[in-house]
């Protein structure tokens, strides 16, 4: 697996404002992606929960998504998303709000505490395909050794008219 450099992350998360752009350390090779997740404190109740909530998680999976599709498709040995989107396309699709996560499936298997740094998370692309004018890819993850894992169903929307 090859560092992606912390400016490159920044690009893919742009979308961010630097305080909740959360992933770092991040390695990528081939469709799949290694990187360690910062916590962040949970703005929804009036005391920081001790844990890592469901918001987080999807949070976090929408940041490893940007991360990973981005490289992917700027990657010249793994075609498999470049054929079916441009770079540039995915990134006015992202910068407008026009990417989806279509399906979700997330099993929790063991609660992730935040005192128990380093978060990490992998990410695999598993298929791509184009139906009409709408790209989807399937993807698997797993956080923490198995303690969050399961499949997302990415699309880009049909661009506006």
């Amino acid at each position: 697996m090859k560092e992606i450099p912390a400016s490159e992350i920044e690009q893919y998360l742009g979308l961010y404002p630097p305080l909740y752009q959360l992933v770092k350390n991040a390695y990528y090779e081939q469709g799949s992606l290694h990187a360690e997740l910062i916590p962040f404190i949970y703005p929804f109740t009036t005391e920081d929960l001790d844990y890592i909530t469901a918001t987080q998680i999807h949070l976090f999976l929408s940041q490893l998504t940007y991360v990973l599709i981005g490289k992917c498709i700027t990657d010249p040995e793994f075609t498999l998303l470049s054929k079916i989107v441009s770079y540039d396309d995915y990134s006015n699709k992202m910068h407008a709000g026009r990417l989806f996560f279509a399906k979700l499936e997330q099993t929790m298997k063991r609660v992730i505490y935040k005192k128990n740094m380093p978060i990490y998370a992998e990410m695999k692309i598993l298929s791509a395909r184009r139906v009409g004018k709408t790209g989807f890819c399937e993807v698997v993850f797993d956080m923490n050794e198995g303690a969050c894992f399961g499949r997302l169903l990415l699309s880009h929307g049909v661009p506006d008219k």
